[in-house]
């Protein structure tokens, strides 16, 4: 059983992530983490004992962390399947979609590619702005915490379907 989060996110979202994931499982500790230097400096005990969930987050998490976590992480996107990588709200507005949302997957080495849990899918408004396709999708996402974190905070792996990226 594990007995501690990695929560690798801003300094915005930390205190209230970390309160639901404490609330789902009174007694998990929580490391805030908010860059790759705060990754690597997690030493390999604790990393054994660990599970990381990345919120919105450019960091990518370094090989060596992810092979050191003992189950596993969790990324929460900002963009559905088919905008894997930096700026999926850009992309969007530029190709002119009228549907976004965010995906929740497992994280692998390779960049937005591993295994997808969920995604949360919305209509494009028109007129939207990169700042309100981005709230959007943020507010999304906290949902998807929201009705994910009893799984999160569980020990077994997140079920994973058979959406693909894009």
């Amino acid at each position: 059983m594990f007995d501690c989060v990695i929560l690798l996110t801003g300094p915005g979202e930390q205190a209230i992530l970390s309160a639901r994931l404490a609330e789902c499982r009174p007694g998990l500790a929580v490391l805030p983490a908010a860059s790759k230097a705060d990754l690597l400096s997690v030493d390999r005990r604790t990393l054994a004992r660990c599970r990381l969930i990345a919120f919105t987050t450019s960091v990518v998490v370094p090989g060596s962390v992810l092979d050191g976590l003992g189950y596993g992480g969790y990324n929460f996107h900002p963009g559905p399947p088919e905008y894997p990588g930096l700026s999926p709200s850009q992309f969007a507005l530029y190709d002119r979609a009228t549907t976004f949302g965010g995906t929740v997957h497992r994280i692998t080495e390779r960049v937005d590619a591993g295994p997808i849990v969920a995604v949360a899918r919305f209509g494009v408004p028109a007129g939207a702005t990169l700042y309100s396709l981005e709230i959007a999708t943020f507010q999304h996402l906290a949902r998807l915490f929201w009705a994910l974190t009893p799984a999160l905070v569980a020990d077994a792996p997140l079920h994973e379907g058979d959406i693909e990226w894009g």
